[in-house]
């Protein structure tokens, strides 16, 4: 019989799941692999059972997913951009001469 071994190229893919007589629910995959994002959470929950939950079909769950993936990435966006900078005290918002440079304040683009 042959040994059952995985290609050392994908092993970034294996995790060690935890189980209950020998079955693993979605929220074990989810644990396993560390996802923390819950638009990401829900569209993994949405992919893995498409079509079995009873609740619309296949198609509607593939599109819930696709819904919840494109929020996954405006989520990341925002944890991507910097912060915005609050106006510096000499910022003309506090009657001072404009230098927040920060790209949204309109006296200094007018300069």
């Amino acid at each position: 019989m042959a040994e059952n071994k995985f290609n050392p190229s994908g092993s970034k893919y294996l995790r060690s799941i935890q189980t209950v007589d020998s079955r693993v629910d979605v929220y074990a995959v989810i644990e396993a692999f560390a996802v923390t994002c819950p638009a990401r959470q829900h569209a993994v929950k949405k992919l893995l059972c498409a079509g079995i939950r009873g609740k619309g079909g296949e198609a509607q769950d593939l599109a819930e997913a696709r819904d919840a993936v494109d929020r996954a990435i405006q989520m990341q966006a925002g944890r991507d951009s910097p912060p915005i900078q609050p106006p510096r005290r000499d910022c003309h918002v506090y009657g001072g001469r404009c230098e927040c440079r920060v790209g949204f304040c309109r006296a200094a683009t007018a300069s």
